[in-house]
């Protein structure tokens, strides 16, 4: 259940963007998952390197 409303609120905040900022929905979302994947990555990383 919340992984739907992160998701809905998601393309709320990424449609709302791209409005704002005059871009392609299309654009807006790749540049948002690529951070998304970047921030995840990061942490990722961040968590294995503290428990070693």
């Amino acid at each position: 259940m919340k992984n739907k409303t992160t998701a809905i609120a998601f393309g709320a905040v990424m449609t709302a963007l791209s409005y704002a900022t005059h871009q392609p929905v299309w654009l807006t979302v790749t540049i948002a998952a690529l951070t998304v994947v970047l921030a995840g990555v990061t942490i990722t990383r961040a968590v294995i390197h503290r428990d070693r």
